[in-house]
């Protein structure tokens, strides 16, 4: 298990790729640089969730989980909180709508398996839904 933890972390660099697919998927001007210290990175994060919130006009909770990672008087992240964002802008893209925080996002024994799944779609193509308590992927 702790293999697979080390395989599937999120480091700087991979968070950092990873946000800058998401922008240029959806054709935003926001890039973020392995030299932009943690503020920069916060401020950057807030422009793009208001460019995605201004985009989709329904309600997702994970509006609030992000913004309550990245307030803009926060000066810095720590890798935690990127592998939490990492999660969270994934499924903010994937999901409709969202009116509760799915469990298994709060299980650190299954976040290994959920990076997992979020590498295999950095093209942010497939999508997903919230039932019941379950998550499952769409057809």
């Amino acid at each position: 298990m702790d293999d697979l933890n080390k395989k599937y972390a999120v480091t700087k660099k991979k968070f950092i790729y990873f946000i800058n697919n998401l922008c240029n998927k959806k054709g935003y001007n926001i890039s973020l640089s392995e030299k932009d210290n943690d503020f920069t990175i916060i401020k950057k994060l807030n422009k793009l969730i208001l460019n995605l919130k201004f985009s989709k006009y329904t309600f997702n909770v994970l509006e609030d989980e992000i913004l309550s990672i990245v307030p803009l008087d926060k000066q810095e992240l720590n890798l935690e909180e990127m592998e939490q964002l990492y999660i969270y802008f994934y499924f903010y893209n994937s999901i409709n709508e969202l009116e509760e925080v799915p469990e298994i996002f709060f299980d650190k024994n299954m976040r290994w398996q959920i990076i997992k799944q979020i590498e295999s779609d950095l093209t942010f193509s497939k999508t997903y839904s919230y039932i019941d308590g379950e998550l499952y992927m769409d057809p």
